[in-house]
C-alpha cells in the first residue's frame, strides 16, 4: 500500500511541480559507432530552432579519457560533460550547421582516436 501512496504523490508532485526533461540521444537516430581508430564517423541531428540535443559517447567496450571540440559549431552552442555533448541550437537558427568533436581513450584496452562530424539540420 505504501508504494501505491508513493507513486501517485510523486505523479501529483509532478503535475504542480512541472520539470523540464530532456532525453538523451532523442535528436540522433541510431548514430554509427566510432571505434577508436582514428576513425571518423557522421552523426546526423534534427533538431527545432531554440532546441537542444544531448547525446552520450560511451559503448561497452570503450574507456574515455578525454573528449574535445575540433571545429565548433556556427549556428548554436556545445557544451561537453563528461563523456557527452548537449547542442543547443540558436532561436532564429535556420539551414544546416556543423561541428566536430574528437574522442580520444581506449577500446579493449588499445588507444586510439575518433572524430564525430555533427551534421544539424532544422525539422
Amino acid at each position: 500500500m505504501r508504494t501505491i501512496a508513493k507513486i501517485i504523490l510523486t505523479a501529483a508532485t509532478m503535475l504542480y511541480f512541472p520539470v523540464e526533461v530532456y532525453a538523451a540521444g532523442s535528436c540522433i537516430n541510431r548514430p554509427p559507432p566510432f571505434k577508436m581508430e582514428e576513425d571518423t564517423v557522421i552523426w546526423p541531428i534534427a533538431i527545432v530552432a531554440g532546441d537542444q540535443c544531448i547525446e552520450g559517447l560511451r559503448y561497452s567496450t570503450m574507456k574515455i579519457s578525454d573528449v574535445s571540440i575540433a571545429v565548433p559549431p556556427v549556428s548554436g552552442r556545445i557544451e561537453l560533460s563528461g563523456p557527452s555533448f548537449r547542442y543547443f541550437a540558436l532561436p532564429d537558427f535556420r539551414g544546416t550547421d556543423t561541428f566536430t568533436i574528437t574522442v580520444k581513450g581506449t577500446n579493449r584496452n588499445l588507444p586510439g582516436y575518433s572524430t564525430i562530424k555533427v551534421d544539424v539540420t532544422l525539422r
